[in-house]
């Protein structure tokens, strides 16, 4: 089990077309680039504040939930 408070890694799950759901329960802040061109289609972040430029650029996203 890891927990996540900040994730901050520029493009840390970028390119990993394989990714398609990402649940993160602690995380706050989402760094730039973060997901790019993933094959993100549904997205949990509750307890985000805070979303980098660009960080779910060019996913087919068909759920979101933040905040």
């Amino acid at each position: 089990l890891v927990f996540l408070y900040v994730l901050d890694w520029l493009g840390a799950f970028s390119n990993c077309y394989n990714l398609v759901s990402a649940y993160f329960k602690s995380c706050s802040t989402i760094g730039e680039d973060a997901f790019a061109w993933c094959g993100l289609k549904t997205l949990s972040f509750p307890a985000a504040r805070e979303v980098g430029y660009y960080a779910f650029a060019g996913n087919p996203m068909s759920s979101v939930s933040m905040w």
